[in-house]
Parts: structure tokens; C-alpha cells; sequence
């Protein structure tokens, strides 16, 4: 009997080193049909239930996963309330039982792949025990208690105290004491961080589904602040736009890293400075609002993706010339070793595109799907840089394959819709941009997209439903502000049309586009000094090098000086923006203009009729041009025409006599 129970008890052992190797080597099916024998001989041991969950998950089987944690009593008690039976009372200690943290993150996650947000909440809990109060002193500086925050700030600051550990004590008391604290927390709590800061994030991930944002920012800053490598936490906080460009500074340096970690928040702001705008993957961003014209306001510049800043950070990876082959003083060595990494390739790709220097970001993107051709993250920049340069090709057969190899990926159809909108055929980039938004509902490229394609058609209503839908899902994005501005300055409704670009101006101070719509519509309000300031202020928010992407801004700025008789800067003004677009027929019909208006016959008249005669070579139908080139000849004929004899005519008279000819 004894040797019988001997061989079980080695049995059991063979199984479980049999189903953690299909697990390591990833044989989902292997896995699970093992697991479950194995929860089977050993009577349900807690241990080998978990196991069993964790094949599960890995298979895909998510509800089944969580009807395994809580069929074995692994989910906390108030959930299940079969932990309280004599059946698992009786159950012997079993010295593989996993903690109770890491199963509240597997049923968490088990829920948050169906989608069910509220009972993930429910899972978590409120707080783990091991929970610091860095989120509670952090929200109680505010000064105010929000009543959107999890709802474990109100029992803490009730008094609730819960018995702890002797490690949870020590973990107390040696948070105050610096980076070395975190080093002997971990090698108390055997990595217990990790777990916390997941179930943080995780929360956050909850909160941020339900579109409860502050909950989701505050957690998501907790699972950094106990786990710098959370990287989870990091793209939910930049990729929702959860942060100003201010916060996401100053919560970076804030961050407790010791010192040879110090190359991961250069890192992170790598890709906070990038711009990067997506949902999944950044990046993403893109979204990229693509081509959306603004006729009324004179703005021949597309739109470009999220812009958060231009400022070069000193310790930006992505600022390490390519040029560099050898590591220089001051560069951090994992910094160096980081150049040609596909994320710091992307970072550069995208400050590229922000830059308006598109064809320099199409070969950085390039150089770096030629090496991971499938690497979703970069596909939001990819499809907005090829509309820009109206590659259509190239999005054709991107298109195609993403369809073919992720058809059930928001972006896939996102690119087929890019692809029509780029050819001009708004009805079907309607249609597949509301096959992405239906896919995945929290993808802003997509909505910002479908905004676009109604306002090519003129239809107002349908935009900025679009855009309000990107709003709601992301408040913290200023682009679809800024369209619902530029949608409604069409309409000609000014007022509500500056409101929602003030918003969008005080979520991003620094983009130019911005102040470029509000000098736009100070225009049209007639109040041309406003318009001078803010388009200065555009121009000096501009990156440098200044590219052709920002000509429209220096246009506008002179249109504005030309309304107050400010001639001569007008015209150095437009003499910049043909620096910047030399083949522009309408900027050199607007130089003449200027030049006319200046009123010196002499010499205004021959550089004006000059400018008309080069705007007609290039767009010869233009109508003003020709009427204007007409007058200024007329203006310069009357001046340069040589004095003749003026011969007086009476119809009563008889005409002079013709002289014989002489033979």
C-alpha cells in the first residue's frame, strides 16, 4: 500500500515537471489535458488547480479558466462563496499553493479577455495586502477627495488597518528608505512587486475600459511607481493620453529608479517625445488624421498625427544621430546599444512625421518593416506617412496583407480604408473605417479617420459625431477637439468653433496647428491683430528645420499683415512661404495682389505683373489672377505709355482731305 501510494506521489510529480514543460514550450493542448489528470489524482491540490488555470488561459479557454479558480477555491472568499464548505476546509496544506495576489491576477485576467470589466473590478478587490499608500498620499495632496477614485481611498481614510505580515511590516517601513528598500522588499517578498504592480495596472486597464480615466491614471502611476518595468502601465498612461506633456515629465523624474535602471525612464521618454498616437500600439496615433482640408481657412496642410512636442529631450534615444558609430561621453552604454532598436526606430519615424518631413520618415519606417515586416505598432505612422505622399500603391498591397494575415484586426481594415481615402473614394473609406471602429471601439484613428471622410464630403453632422465619439473614448487627445473646431469655423459658428479650440490649445500648448486655427478664425472674425499673434506664436512653435508642411501657416500670417496695410512684412512673409513651396500658384497671385496694392507704379506694377504671369504659368484657369494681371497692365500702361498729340474730333466738320498720291 505504501509503495502504491509511493507511485502515485511520483506520478503526480512526473505530471506536473510534463504540464510545466508544455506551458514553457507554449503546447497549450498538451498542457491542459495533463493539468486536468493532474488536478484529478492529486485531490484538487491548490498547486496543480492553479496549474490547471494557467493552461487554460494560455489555450484560450478564458471562462473555463476562471470556473477552474473558482470551482478550487482560489479566488478571494467574498466571490466564492464555496470556500467556506467543508470540502476545502478539510483539504491538507499544500506547500505549492499559489499566492492569493497572483490568482486574483489570473481570474482578473481571465475576465478582462471576455470583456467583463465589472467583475475583473471585483476580482481585485480594492486594495492586495501588500498595497502601499503612495496612491493615497498622492491623491490626498490634491486637496480634495474625487469621487471617481477606486473605492479603496475611502475605506483607507477611514481608519480600516489590516494585519500584515512581518514582511508586509518591514515593506512598511523600509519604503521610506530609498532604492535599496526595494531591493530587500523584493528579496523578502520573492517578487512579490511584479504581482502588485500588475494587479495596479490591471485595475487601471478595468477603470479605463469603463472610461472612468481618473481611476485608470491614478492606478496605472501606482504600477510604475512599484514596478518601473511595467510597461503595461506606461502604454495605457501615453497611448490614452492620460497625461499632459507637463505630467508625463515631471512623472518620469519622479520615479524611484536606481541607478542602473536609469536608462529605462530615457526610454519611456524616448516615446513620449515621439508623438506616438494609437491605441494598441501606440502607437498608436496614429492615428494619423489624414489629408482633412480646410478650404474656408486657407489651410493646405494635413493634419498630422498627435504632435505633443517638438523639444529634443538630452537623454532621448531616438536624438542619437545615425551617424554615430562609436559611444560617446555622456551617452548612457544601454542607450547606445538602443540606437537600432525597432522602438527607438519608430520613436525617430514618427518625430520625423511630426517635423512634416515625410519623406525622411517614410525611410526610417521603411528601414525598419524591412526588418519586422509585421510589427503592428509601426503600421499607424506607415499609413499616415504613404497618404501624405499619396503612395497608393504602396497602401494597396499593405492593405492587402494585413487583410490576409489579421482579419480580424482593427487596423487591417483601417489601412483599406486609408488606401480609398488617399484614392478619393469617401463612400468606401466610410465603410471600412466603420468595419475598424466596430472591431476594436477604442481605436481614435479609426474614428478620427471616419470624421474625415465625412467632412471631404461636406457633411458637418456626421464629423464631429465622429469626433465627439474620439473625445469621450480619449478626453486627454486634442486632435478631434480641433477638428470639432475647424468643422464648426466652416459652418461659420465662430463662437462654439473657438471654444473647442481653446480646449484643444490647453491640452496642447505646443502644437502649432492649434494657433494656427485660432489665428484662422480671428481672420474671418475680422480682428486681424489676434490673428497676427497667434500665428506668430504658430511660427514660433514650428520645429526646425521648417519644412513645406508649415507653408500654409506663413501664408495665413501674411494674408493677415496684407488686411492691415502691413504691405512690406506681407510680402516678406509670402516671399517665405515660396521659399518653403516654390510651385504654389495661389501664394505668388497673392504676392502680386500685395505688390499692386502697394500703389508704386514705377516699380510695384512690373514685379506684380511678374507674380500674376508665374501664378497663371502654373494654374492657368485662375480666374483672379487674370482679371488682376489685366488691371495691372492697364495701371502699367498708363504710366509708361510715351505722350502723343491729341487730335480734337467735331462730327460737324468735314474730314481732312487725303493728299493725292504723288505719281
Amino acid at each position: 500500500m505504501t509503495r502504491c501510494h509511493h507511485d502515485l506521489d511520483a506520478t503526480i510529480a512526473q505530471l506536473r515537471d510534463v504540464v510545466e514543460d508544455r506551458l514553457d514550450k507554449h503546447l497549450a493542448s498538451s498542457a491542459i489535458f495533463f493539468a486536468d489528470k493532474l488536478v484529478t489524482m492529486s485531490g484538487g491540490a491548490l498547486g496543480d488547480v492553479f496549474l490547471h488555470a494557467k493552461a487554460l488561459y494560455l489555450g484560450t479557454h478564458y471562462r473555463r479558466a476562471f470556473a477552474t479558480l473558482h470551482r478550487g477555491g482560489l479566488i478571494p472568499r467574498k466571490l466564492n462563496p464555496g470556500v467556506e464548505n467543508g470540502s476545502l476546509r478539510s483539504r491538507t496544506v499544500d506547500l505549492r499553493a499559489p499566492a492569493e495576489n497572483s490568482c486574483r491576477l489570473l481570474a482578473a485576467q481571465c475576465l478582462a479577455a471576455v470583456k467583463d470589466w465589472d467583475g475583473c473590478l471585483a476580482v481585485l478587490g480594492e486594495r492586495d495586502d501588500g498595497d502601499s499608500k503612495s496612491l493615497i498620499e498622492e491623491t490626498d495632496t490634491r486637496g480634495e477627495q474625487n469621487p471617481s477614485l477606486p473605492g479603496c481611498l475611502t475605506s483607507a481614510r477611514s481608519g480600516v488597518v489590516r494585519q500584515r505580515t512581518k514582511a508586509s511590516r518591514v515593506e512598511q517601513l523600509d519604503r521610506t528608505q530609498g532604492h535599496g528598500s526595494r531591493k530587500r522588499e523584493y528579496e523578502l517578498r520573492d517578487g512579490s512587486v511584479s504581482i502588485r504592480a500588475s494587479l495596479c495596472f490591471m485595475r487601471g486597464k478595468a477603470h479605463g475600459a469603463l472610461e472612468n480615466w481618473k481611476s485608470a491614471e491614478l492606478w496605472c502611476k501606482e504600477a510604475l511607481t512599484l514596478d518601473p518595468y511595467c510597461f503595461e502601465a506606461f502604454d495605457l498612461l501615453i497611448s490614452s493620453h492620460l497625461l499632459s506633456v507637463g505630467e508625463e515629465d515631471r512623472f518620469l523624474s519622479s520615479l524611484q529608479i536606481r541607478p542602473e535602471d536609469k536608462w529605462v525612464p530615457s526610454l519611456y521618454g524616448t516615446i513620449c517625445h515621439s508623438g506616438f498616437f494609437s491605441s494598441a500600439e501606440g502607437s498608436s496615433c496614429v492615428a494619423s488624421s489624414h489629408g482633412h482640408m480646410n478650404q474656408a481657412t486657407d489651410v493646405r496642410c494635413n493634419l498630422p498625427v498627435e504632435s505633443d512636442r517638438d523639444v529634443c529631450n538630452a537623454c532621448d534615444v531616438s536624438n542619437i544621430p545615425d551617424t554615430l558609430h562609436s559611444q560617446t561621453s555622456g551617452t548612457q552604454p544601454e542607450l547606445f546599444a538602443l540606437k537600432y532598436n525597432s522602438e527607438v526606430i519608430l520613436a525617430r519615424s514618427e518625430r520625423y512625421f511630426n517635423r512634416g518631413d515625410y519623406q525622411r520618415c517614410y525611410d526610417t519606417i521603411q528601414e525598419l518593416l524591412a526588418n519586422e515586416p509585421t510589427k503592428l505598432a509601426a503600421m499607424p505612422c506607415y499609413l499616415a506617412v504613404t497618404v501624405e505622399l499619396r503612395l497608393k500603391t504602396k497602401l494597396y498591397l499593405c492593405a492587402h496583407k494585413l487583410v490576409e494575415e489579421y482579419p480580424a484586426k482593427a487596423i487591417s481594415w483601417f489601412a483599406v480604408a486609408c488606401y480609398y481615402y488617399c484614392t478619393r473614394q469617401f463612400d468606401s473609406a466610410r465603410r471600412y473605417f466603420g468595419k475598424a471602429t466596430i472591431l476594436e471601439a477604442t481605436f481614435v484613428p479609426a474614428w478620427l479617420g471616419f470624421g474625415h471622410a465625412f467632412a471631404a464630403q461636406d457633411e458637418s453632422d456626421q464629423a464631429m459625431a465622429a469626433y465627439r465619439t474620439a473625445t469621450r473614448l480619449y478626453p486627454g487627445c486634442h486632435l478631434s477637439l480641433m477638428c470639432i473646431g475647424m468643422e464648426y469655423h466652416r459652418t461659420n459658428n465662430f463662437s462654439l468653433a473657438g471654444q473647442f479650440l481653446s480646449r484643444a490649445r490647453h491640452l496642447r500648448p505646443a502644437d502649432p496647428l492649434v494657433y494656427n486655427e485660432l489665428g484662422a478664425l480671428a481672420f474671418h472674425n475680422g480682428d486681424h491683430v489676434s490673428a497676427i499673434s497667434h500665428l506668430e506664436k504658430a511660427i514660433a512653435l514650428i520645429p526646425q528645420p521648417v519644412t513645406a508642411t508649415w507653408e500654409a501657416i506663413l501664408v495665413n500670417l501674411a494674408h493677415s499683415n496684407r488686411k492691415l496695410n502691413n504691405f512690406d512684412e506681407a510680402i516678406f512673409w509670402y516671399e517665405q512661404a515660396l521659399s518653403l513651396a516654390p510651385r504654389n500658384a495661389s501664394t505668388y497671385t497673392a504676392l502680386g495682389f500685395t505688390h499692386q496694392l502697394k500703389g508704386n507704379f514705377q516699380s510695384r506694377m512690373e514685379k506684380a505683373i511678374e507674380c500674376y504671369h508665374k501664378a497663371l504659368s502654373l494654374k492657368p484657369n485662375d480666374d483672379f489672377a487674370q482679371e488682376m494681371l489685366t488691371l495691372a497692365l492697364i495701371d502699367q500702361c498708363a504710366v509708361t505709355m510715351p505722350p502723343y498729340n491729341f487730335v480734337a474730333y467735331d462730327a460737324h466738320q468735314p474730314l481732312p482731305v487725303k493728299s493725292e498720291r504723288r505719281s
